[in-house]
């Protein structure tokens, strides 16, 4: 998403109560990370990232980028981090 020069946020499993908070925020069970949101809209993984802005025509389906960003957009990518 920086290659493309959006913004984000990032919420990490450390900043909610309980990985079930987590998953509400979401918004559905996942059983993988990340978790994209595009203005609320649950998106999925990177590869349903890719193919959504594949799907507008601002990306290859290599992720690279072919447009310009036009409007402001709320991006919200949701990981686990695993510290051993």
């Amino acid at each position: 998403m920086k290659g493309l020069g959006l913004s984000y946020e990032e919420k990490k499993l450390e900043s909610f109560e309980s990985p079930q908070a987590m998953l509400e925020d979401i918004g559905k069970n996942v059983r993988s990370m990340p978790q994209i949101k595009i203005d609320g809209e649950l998106i999925g993984g990177y590869n349903q990232l890719v193919e959504y802005f594949a799907d507008k025509g601002k990306v290859n389906y290599k992720g690279e980028k072919i447009w310009w960003l036009k409007k402001q957009i709320k991006i919200i990518s949701y990981y686990f981090l695993q510290i051993r």
